[in-house]
C-alpha cells in the first residue's frame, strides 16, 4: 500500500484520496498508511481527520490533505492557502510542536468562529461601492426621435 518510504510516500495516498472514495474509507486508507509508517520505524504520527484534514509525520515535515469541500464550495482540485485555519498556522508552518488539537489557542476577538478562505478573484470578491466620479464616462447614443406620419 505504502511504497517509497523516503519522503515520497504522499503521492500514492493522495491519487486514492479521490470523490469516489467515501470519507471513511479514506479515513481508513489514511489511518493504515500511517500505522505503516509507524510500523516501519516512523515515530511521530499524527492525524487530525476535520475541516481543514492536516496530517504530520516524521519531525519537521508537515502538509496539509485539503478537504473536497468547505463553506459550501468544492475544493478538489482547488486549494488555497488560506483554507488553512489561523489556529493550525503556527503548527504547520514550525513556530510550535504543539497542534491545536492537544492545546488549543486562547480566544481572540479576531479569529473567526466559523473559518472561510479568500475568494478573491471569485464572482464572490468583495467589491467597495465606489465614491469618486467617474473621469471617463462611456458614450450612450441618443435615441432617435419618432417622425409621426401624416
Amino acid at each position: 500500500m505504502v511504497v517509497g518510504l523516503q519522503g515520497h510516500w504522499k503521492a500514492p495516498i493522495a491519487y486514492y484520496l479521490t470523490k469516489s472514495l467515501s470519507p471513511d474509507t479514506q479515513r481508513v486508507l489514511l489511518s493504515h498508511a500511517l500505522e505503516e509508517l509507524h510500523a516501519r520505524g516512523v515515530r511521530d504520527c499524527m492525524c487530525f481527520l476535520q475541516q481543514s484534514r492536516v496530517c504530520l509525520c516524521s519531525g519537521r515535515h508537515r502538509w496539509v490533505i485539503y478537504t473536497t469541500e468547505m463553506n459550501g464550495k468544492k475544493t478538489l482540485w482547488e486549494v488555497d492557502g488560506s483554507m488553512v485555519p489561523a489556529e493550525w498556522h503556527r503548527w504547520l508552518h514550525c513556530m510550535t510542536d504543539d497542534p491545536p488539537t492537544t492545546h488549543p489557542p486562547e480566544p481572540k476577538k479576531f479569529l473567526a468562529e466559523v473559518h472561510q478562505f479568500n475568494v478573491s478573484g471569485s464572482p464572490q470578491q468583495y467589491v467597495p461601492y465606489p465614491t469618486t466620479r467617474k473621469k471617463i464616462h462611456e458614450w450612450v447614443p441618443p435615441k432617435a426621435q419618432k417622425i409621426p406620419k401624416t
